[in-house]
């Protein structure tokens, strides 16, 4: 009997033994799976990393794009400038631009005398170059002749006491100026209703289209007498008359 209990005792322990074994077992498992889903959790998959690399591109694009455009809208004032040679004025009117007339700015003196900012209203065709402290004519520039004053196009004017009285009125009065001015308004005026070349276009095809529809009116009746069995007469029918049946 004593042998059968202490036998009992024996199996108790060890089934204890099993089961911290075992109870370790499971501890240490949740332990190591724990352990990778915090890693699984802390580093980011490669489609992620991905997003992430596009998006921080896309925002350093943006920027240099909005700096790109910043710079150009902050450099319009020196491309606008007449008295750079590299301006066009004719490429300035088509792309919707004027004379370039800058009013927030110091005028320098020239022999005692400064450019007035209301000569603008006065004679809208000037134009003010701060870089060089010169006056243009913003028609002649972008129409320039044979006989257009260089002084206006691409010398430029400074002699500020003479300016309003003799100089302005002078060039404003003159043919060169006056020939600029009418191309400019046809020039304006084509790009609203179109050039002489689509007028003359469309009144072609707009007669071309009236003579399809004569037409098509006098195959109509000839078919409508063909089918009636109608003689096809002229107004005429005596000998002297040169028309008749066909």
């Amino acid at each position: 009997m004593d042998k059968f209990l202490v036998k009992i005792s024996k199996s108790k322990k060890n089934t204890k033994t099993n089961a911290e074994k075992n109870v370790g077992l499971s501890e240490e498992n949740l332990h190591s799976i724990e352990k990778k889903r915090s890693k699984i959790d802390i580093v980011p998959n490669t489609k992620d990393i991905n997003q992430i690399q596009n998006a921080v591109s896309s925002d350093v694009v943006t920027s240099k794009s909005d700096q790109t455009t910043n710079t150009l809208l902050e450099s319009n004032n020196f491309i606008r400038d007449p008295g750079e040679k590299s301006t066009n004025a004719l490429i300035l009117f088509s792309s919707g631009f004027g004379p370039y007339q800058p009013n927030n700015i110091v005028f320098p003196q020239h022999s005692g005398r400064k450019f007035r900012p209301e000569w603008y209203s006065s004679f809208p065709w000037i134009e003010y170059s701060p870089s060089s402290n010169l006056a243009f004519c913003f028609y002649c520039r972008a129409f320039p002749s044979n006989t257009s004053d260089p002084t206006f196009v691409s010398v430029g004017f400074k002699q500020w006491s003479k300016a309003s009285y003799k100089s302005f009125p002078q060039h404003e009065k003159s043919f060169a100026h006056k020939e600029a001015s009418a191309k400019l308004a046809g020039y304006k005026s084509s790009k609203k209703s179109g050039s002489i070349i689509s007028k003359v276009n469309t009144h072609h095809q707009q007669i071309v289209a009236d003579n399809r529809a004569y037409l098509k009116c006098i195959l109509d009746s000839l078919l409508y007498c063909a089918r009636q069995g109608i003689a096809v007469r002229d107004h005429r029918e005596d000998e002297d008359s040169s028309k008749e049946i066909f």
